[in-house]
């Protein structure tokens, strides 16, 4: 009998990056993750690796109509699907990069964040401390 715990076939990478954020524990973690950036309004905020944009919308609402939101990512699908669900907010901008070579100047946001791009990246350690120490 097949398990009906994991997945069979590889599902569409947007369709299941938001089902698994509309989950119960997919929402308790969005919640915690904007608990621990603690944003302010007027701030700016990178996500790095931001996919289909599936956070920018809270992370907009945190830094008001006063801060700015900056989506990146690598994928080409992923960074169209953000900017078509980030159009109506003037506060988001989602831009095609790689995190190894962020299309920003240093010391361009407050806050940064992550979430499964380290899995992505050929050396997680150095690519953590740049994000982090430049930005």
């Amino acid at each position: 009998m097949p398990s009906t715990v994991f997945e069979t076939a590889t599902p569409d990478p947007i369709a299941y990056l938001d089902r698994v954020a509309a989950t119960d524990l997919g929402r308790s973690y969005k919640r915690r993750m904007l608990d621990e950036l603690d944003i302010h309004p007027g701030q700016t905020v990178l996500d790095l690796g931001c996919g289909p944009g599936t956070d920018l919308a809270s992370l907009a609402e945190a830094v008001t109509g006063t801060g700015t939101v900056i989506g990146v990512d690598r994928d080409p699908a992923a960074v169209e699907a953000a900017r078509e669900r980030t159009a109506d907010r003037r506060t988001v901008t989602v831009r095609l990069g790689d995190i190894h070579d962020l299309p920003l100047p240093d010391h361009a946001a407050d806050r940064a964040r992550t979430d499964r791009v380290l899995q992505h990246v050929a050396d997680p350690a150095v690519t953590f401390y740049i994000v982090v120490a430049e930005s």
